[in-house]
């Protein structure tokens, strides 16, 4: 979303600092970064979860392979990584997506393992 809205390359800032990364925190989002968050932090903070996600816009914490994250090119830099893998997603929305969930870490982990 950052590099979006901001305008710099993905990968070029992921190689710039892949080698101090010690855990890796995914999941996903459609990359419409909501400008409130900078421009406006109280009423962003007011607008909740339940606005980003109908909006669609923001930090969305969506099970990986909901959004629009592209994980095989994005993580591809990554290839070997043994340090922690977490992922993040909202559990009053997706309680009942487990088993999404957790298919969602495996390809993660089988993108980190190629």
């Amino acid at each position: 979303m950052a590099s979006a809205y901001y305008g710099y390359d993905q990968l070029q800032a992921i190689e710039s600092f892949k080698d101090l990364v010690v855990h890796l925190h995914v999941n996903d989002n459609f990359g419409n970064y909501e400008e409130l968050r900078i421009t406006n932090r109280p009423v962003y903070n007011a607008m909740g979860t339940h606005n980003w996600t109908a909006l669609g816009r923001g930090d969305l914490h969506l099970p990986i392979g909901w959004g629009a994250i592209e994980y095989e090119r994005l993580l591809a830099p990554f290839k070997g990584f043994n340090g922690l893998v977490i992922t993040e997603v909202l559990e009053h929305y997706y309680a009942l997506h487990t088993s999404e969930i957790i298919s969602g870490l495996d390809r993660v982990h089988r993108i980190l393992k190629a």
